[in-house]
């Protein structure tokens, strides 16, 4: 009502979206009789696109650049990578939870790198690497402990032992 009656203020969009994001998110699964995950990953992705864009027409007429730039790829390449990673751990390679979270964590190293490009490009500044070498080496760092990890049984045995587990 809000959004037909008060041009200025139309606050009931985050509503309206917030409302559809959590149906997708949370509840489509649950009344999916068998809910594939890769699925529900693209619609997901879908969703909060098309949240975004209702920001740009609703809140933001006419300012389509950062949505364009910004807003949309970073949407698409998380939920890419989120669907690389489900769909890598059919695979009976990645099947170890070590190995799995070794290159999940590089993945998102790696997205973090092109996040900062993204940002770069919305700018409009040549793209030179600063805050995002700092947690990209952190993650590879830890994804390289997890897969040595994974291949020392001795390790593992004396880190259950440490944590308690």
């Amino acid at each position: 009502m809000n959004l037909l009656l008060v041009k200025d203020s139309p606050w009931s969009v985050f509503v309206i979206g917030s409302l559809a994001l959590f149906f997708v998110a949370a509840l489509l699964p649950i009344l999916m009789h068998k809910p594939h995950p890769l699925f529900c990953l693209t619609l997901d992705t879908a969703a909060i696109s098309l949240f975004l864009l209702m920001i740009v027409v609703f809140i933001t007429p006419g300012n389509w650049r950062w949505y364009l730039i910004l807003a949309l790829p970073i949407t698409i390449a998380a939920g890419g990578f989120a669907s690389l990673m489900v769909f890598l751990s059919r695979f009976s390679y990645f099947r170890p939870i070590l190995r799995l979270v070794a290159y999940s964590l590089m993945l998102i190293g790696i997205y973090l790198l092109g996040l900062e490009m993204l940002l770069h490009a919305y700018i409009g500044t040549p793209w030179a690497p600063f805050w995002s070498w700092i947690p990209f080496a952190a993650c590879v760092m830890t994804a390289l402990f997890f897969l040595f990890l994974n291949r020392s049984r001795k390790w593992q045995e004396e880190i259950t032992k440490k944590i308690f587990i």
